[in-house]
């Protein structure tokens, strides 16, 4: 049993090994992005996100959460984020896959985020508030 346990422990040894020497190699081809954006994808000066591109809207946001570029309307993006939602409530059919989940997280991140005036953030609440995705005892700071 002791030979047994003492080659296991050796296997799993070898296999992090290789798991490690495997992921620093990979870590070595990843180039970061390049974009006008620091940190991720170009921004998208048509404001043409909807419930296609939802999850780079997120990451547009959430990559400047404190600190929104000055090129950035927050009006406009708020825009596309109630049409997002809009579509959500509707519940069209051709909604991608996985979005209420995207929304959710969309609508999560923007009420983080201090890109945004108190009316849109009451929006924002409200619209978290409907689906049960925030607790009715939340208070925004």
């Amino acid at each position: 049993a002791r030979a047994a346990a003492t080659a296991a422990e050796e296997q799993l040894g070898r296999a992090e090994r290789h798991f490690q020497v495997e992921l620093q190699q990979h870590r070595r081809q990843v180039t970061p992005p390049s974009s006008a954006m620091p940190g991720g994808e170009p921004f998208d000066r048509a404001y043409s996100y909807d419930r296609n591109n939802i999850v780079k809207l997120a990451q547009l946001i959430s990559r400047n959460l404190e600190d929104r570029p000055s090129e950035v309307s927050p009006n406009r993006i708020f825009t596309c984020i109630a049409s997002c939602y809009d579509d959500f409530k509707r519940g069209w059919t051709d909604n991608p896959q996985n979005y209420a989940i995207d929304v959710r997280m969309l609508l999560s991140i923007a009420s983080a985020s201090t890109w945004f005036n108190e009316q849109h953030q009451s929006l924002l609440d409200r619209w978290l508030r409907e689906q049960g995705w925030l607790g009715h005892n939340h208070k925004l700071a």
